[in-house]
């Protein structure tokens, strides 16, 4: 559903958000027009700009409820754009499909996002080498939060940014109680990925096996891991632990959750180890200064755990339709799966012309 602003005089042009009520449940509505009114009330005060635009409150004519959030636009005549300038997308499970490809019609959203002058930027936990396929694909984007957060690269200058690292004892502690159970141990270090190659042959066995060509691609291979960090040590910004089973998993989180450590449960029987206090939220904050870009000025599209800080901190939180049941609720909205383009939803609804 979509209403137009009238131009006012100087033949000048509106951007508009107008979502109905009856979309969303109560909760989600209500968050998000709190959402709407606070990022419409800093745009015009703020920043001590000057901004002309509208703001109101209206029963359409079927009767839902419509918050309307408009900001004037010059830059595209005649085309109605929400105030959002950023929106950042998760990888796995959100901006690609089962197949782990990228649709025609989401890329085509993607591209046409950075046409309109928009940012859009990957917030995943990968690393740079392995988003290195998708490089070409996906020109338009400008930044990564790589690494859950703990890695930031610049991706039209291909340099990093930003980056924090695991202290050397808690690498050490994590690699010692992971040797005693049955899982491999990945390690990403300064962009790039490292894991045991006798493990990295065999990824079906932990759960990691859609992974197996990208593995046997971008990993650094070694014979002993453990034995190669504590021989020479070197910085790591993250460890994945990819379990055998979810009990694996379960005792292995048992005995790391003590640690000074950010840890997060992740796909298949995975924990993802960041250091303290990073996640793709502090990523996304380190970013958004970086660009000077205000978080409500962000929208961020997610699936999992690993997404849930993020979500909570961005202008608008975009749950995707294969999104974790606790994911969508905390969100304040949710378009189609990941097999059925909702990115490319979210960035027709929500970014471009809501």
């Amino acid at each position: 559903m979509k209403r137009s602003l009238p131009a006012n005089k100087g033949q000048s042009y509106f951007r508009t958000i107008i979502l109905p009520y009856n979309q969303y449940n109560t909760i989600s509505s209500i968050r998000l027009e709190e959402k709407l009114k606070n990022s419409y009330d800093s745009m015009r005060k703020g920043n001590g700009k000057k901004h002309e635009g509208s703001c109101e409150f209206v029963i359409d004519t079927l009767g839902n409820g419509v918050y309307s959030l408009g900001e004037k636009n010059g830059n595209e005549r005649g085309t109605f754009m929400s105030h959002y300038e950023l929106i950042g997308f998760d990888m796995d499970g959100t901006i690609l499909n089962s197949q782990k490809t990228i649709s025609h019609r989401t890329l085509e959203a993607v591209n046409r996002a950075a046409r309109m002058g928009k940012r859009v930027i990957l917030s995943t936990g990968r690393c740079i080498s392995e988003l290195e396929e998708f490089r070409d694909v996906l020109a338009n984007v400008s930044h990564y939060v790589c690494e859950s957060g703990a890695l930031i690269y610049d991706a039209v200058n291909q340099s990093i940014l930003h980056s924090e690292t695991l202290p050397r004892d808690l690498v050490e502690q994590v690699l010692e109680t992971a040797a005693h159970e049955d899982v491999m141990v990945y390690m990403m270090s300064g962009g790039q990925a490292l894991a045991n190659a006798s493990q990295v042959a065999d990824t079906s066995h932990y759960h990691m096996g859609v992974y197996q060509e990208m593995m046997d691609r971008v990993v650094n291979k070694t014979d002993d891991i453990g034995a190669l960090y504590r021989k020479h040590p070197f910085p790591v910004e993250k460890l994945n632990l990819f379990s055998a089973s979810a009990d694996i998993r379960e005792r292995l989180h048992s005995r790391i959750c003590g640690l000074p450590l950010a840890i997060a449960f992740a796909e298949g029987a995975s924990l993802e180890l960041s250091p303290r206090n990073v996640s793709k939220a502090s990523g996304l904050v380190w970013l958004c200064g970086h660009l000077d870009i205000p978080l409500h000025k962000t929208i961020i599209v997610g699936d999992a755990d690993n997404d849930a800080q993020v979500l909570r901190i961005a202008g608008l939180s975009v749950a995707m339709g294969n999104a974790l049941p606790h994911i969508k609720e905390l969100c304040d909205v949710v378009v189609a799966d990941n097999d059925h383009d909702g990115c490319a939803e979210a960035v027709d609804r929500y970014l471009l012309e809501a």
